[in-house]
């Protein structure tokens, strides 16, 4: 990937796009590509505040370690993903 894109800022504008088409186009099958680039942005991003989350499927993510204050996960799916600790002021929580 260091072949492909120049800088990190880079990598990171290619993956932030990655989510975003995710998150506009439904018809794209669930799966583990939000993860997949969720842990890329990781190796070169390890502090994740304020990125947006919201909207994705997010599975088995491995958010350990990670700050993720003011980022936004809301209407995710982030079935068997994994947090440091419990997620404090969560303001609202939609059980299907």
């Amino acid at each position: 990937l260091k072949a492909i894109y120049a800088s990190n800022a880079q990598l990171n504008d290619r993956c932030v796009q990655i989510l975003s088409m995710l998150r506009s186009n439904p018809s794209i099958p669930a799966g583990y590509l939000a993860a997949n680039t969720i842990a890329l942005l990781r190796q070169f991003q390890p502090d994740l505040n304020g990125y947006d989350f919201s909207d994705l499927v997010i599975w088995q993510a491995d958010f350990q370690g990670v700050d993720l204050n003011g980022a936004n996960l809301s209407f995710s799916d982030l079935s068997d993903s994994v947090f440091t600790k419990t997620l404090s002021s969560i303001l609202t929580i939609a059980f299907h």
